[in-house]
């Protein structure tokens, strides 16, 4: 039986606000569960936007959108200027937590300067962002624990593990393994669940990708059952401010949700993958 795994960094306003509920009426229509990574701090750094803009995209990315063709220009200018932290949209973190789905963390404070500045951080940063991600979560889920944590710059270093693994995290988010047939990897400080379907080089999300390329929802839903059945498992990822916003992205992902269930298919968590560690 092939297996799917869904997983949706939620990294913005708008991924909580509007795509989280989408996504999560699409997985209790089919019964289904995704794995979201939920960042509890800030989107950007307004400094390190404006410098972005002077900075030259890398060249040889796999097709892929702007940011802000994906937000919107009302969502991108919004997060520009007032940059609001996610925690502020309580009632959809709430219907978040309690979901058949499973909830992750991604990052701590500040997604953008994570992804910019980590390789330069000494462990004391690192646990101090860990914290802060934890005491929010535990704010309105006291006593929670995610087993799993995506780090917005795939970082996956043993040290860094290391200390996932101290603070009770089961499991990193952080592999990429596009074209793995099962993109789970045992041994070291803690398993590493991968995303074997995306767009590479550059690792861009799925759905987005293959909007991108202007592909219609049919071929979309085509390719990617095509890779489902070549492999024993998938692990495709996006974000909810595109893949639960965008209409094309959306009914290509309801397509592939259809589809994989008259095959047969099994959906899972990212943490349920880990079981394939000890088998």
């Amino acid at each position: 039986m092939n297996t799917i795994a869904i997983r949706f960094d939620i990294d913005t306003h708008k991924c909580i606000r509007d795509g989280v509920p989408r996504l999560l009426a699409l997985s209790e229509r089919y019964g289904v569960p995704f794995t979201f990574f939920l960042n509890t701090g800030r989107a950007i750094d307004l400094r390190d936007s404006l410098q972005a803009l002077f900075r030259p995209g890398p060249a040889d990315a796999a097709p892929h959108l702007s940011a802000r063709a994906k937000l919107g220009t009302a969502d991108y200018l919004y997060c520009a200027v007032c940059n609001p932290p996610l925690m502020r949209y309580r009632a959809q973190i709430d219907a978040l937590l309690a979901s058949r789905c499973e909830v992750g963390l991604h990052g701590g404070r500040n997604h953008a300067l994570w992804a910019r500045d980590f390789a330069r951080w000494d462990a004391a940063r690192v646990c101090d962002e860990l914290d802060f991600a934890l005491r929010n979560l535990r704010s309105v889920a006291p006593g929670a624990q995610p087993c799993g944590f995506a780090s917005p710059c795939w970082a996956a270093t043993d040290d860094f593990l290391a200390l996932l693994r101290q603070k009770g995290f089961r499991y990193s988010a952080d592999l990429h393994a596009y074209g793995l047939p099962v993109p789970v990897r045992a041994g070291g400080p803690l398993p590493l669940v991968g995303v074997n379907l995306l767009g590479e080089p550059g690792g861009v999300a799925w759905f987005e990708t293959c909007v991108a390329q202007g592909l219609p929802t049919e071929e979309i839903v085509r390719r990617t059952m095509q890779f489902v059945q070549e492999h024993p498992v998938t692990v495709l990822y996006g974000h909810p401010y595109f893949a639960g916003c965008d209409p094309r992205a959306l009914a290509a992902l309801e397509g592939v949700l259809a589809s994989a269930q008259q095959a047969g298919c099994r959906f899972a968590t990212l943490q349920e993958l880990t079981e394939v560690c000890d088998a």
